[in-house]
């Protein structure tokens, strides 16, 4: 990494290559920095602002009556109950708008409690299971004017706007989109604890992501071609076109994500 910093090259977050580091990707980046004013004043503050964040790792205590509480930041790698972060969740009030958001909460606030709650009581790193954001593109559409697929697509995006920045802190002047779908991998799991991801570049401007042992839901496939366009839109791609060939809802062997970009000028 060292190396890397100084041939001038861009730092690639640590927890690209162990994920456990996530919640200190900006710490360390920052104290990596080239400009030492941007680095932290001492070693003591450094240490401080790193054990801060190293916390998120450890387990989070479950609220009484919270059954959609996580206990963990990160779900173990063999869990059978499909997981996703908390970010996603919080991300509605982005992708809706605040007085949209309340307007759903309160419908949601009686029969489906723990929808409601999950919207603005969960952390963002905390886990909760798959099921309930199945269910919230479910019985959620009715009452914000949208279908399913539009409202996880909207969704996707507002969450990727929301923490791209923790994942990929470099400059947006040096980000490329083939070079964050490179990455698909580890970014997926920051967001999903479950299916098996690769991407396979087929030119300059277009990728091809596959993806399986997903929940074999439709209108999570319209998610993730919400994030595919987001991580491109913000890696500098012009007039995203996200191609969902293939789907596991479907019964094909895996969901294909053909990704095409224009580049900016």
């Amino acid at each position: 990494m060292l190396q890397r910093q100084c041939a001038g090259e861009d730092i690639v977050p640590p927890s690209v290559f162990h994920d456990e580091l996530e919640p200190a990707d900006h710490i360390l980046l920052r104290a990596l920095n080239r400009d030492p004013s941007q680095r932290p004043a001492t070693a003591g503050a450094f240490a401080r602002e790193l054990r801060g964040a190293l916390l998120a790792l450890a387990p989070l205590p479950k609220p009484d009556g919270a059954r959609w509480v996580a206990n963990t930041v990160m779900p173990s790698r063999g869990t059978a109950v499909p997981k996703t972060r908390g970010v996603v969740f919080r991300s509605v009030t982005r992708a809706l708008g605040v007085r949209e958001a309340e307007r759903l909460r309160d419908a949601l606030g009686g029969e489906h409690a723990d929808l409601s709650h999950a919207l603005t009581d969960t952390a963002p790193l905390a886990w909760l299971p798959t099921d309930l954001f199945i269910q919230l593109l479910t019985v959620a559409p009715p009452h914000v004017h949208r279908d399913g697929s539009r409202l996880a697509r909207d969704i996707a995006r507002a969450t990727v706007r929301a923490s791209f920045r923790r994942f990929f802190p470099a400059s947006s002047a040096t980000l490329v989109p083939e070079r964050t779908l490179s990455a698909i991998r580890n970014v997926w799991s920051r967001y999903q604890s479950w299916g098996t991801v690769s991407s396979m570049p087929i030119h300059a401007s277009e990728t091809v992501v596959r993806m399986t042992g997903t929940p074999r839901n439709p209108d999570l496939c319209m998610w993730t071609s919400g994030l595919l366009e987001q991580l491109v839109v913000l890696s500098g791609g012009r007039s995203v076109a996200v191609d969902h060939e293939a789907c596991e809802a479907r019964d094909d062997d895996a969901c294909l994500f053909r990704v095409m970009w224009g580049r900016g000028e």
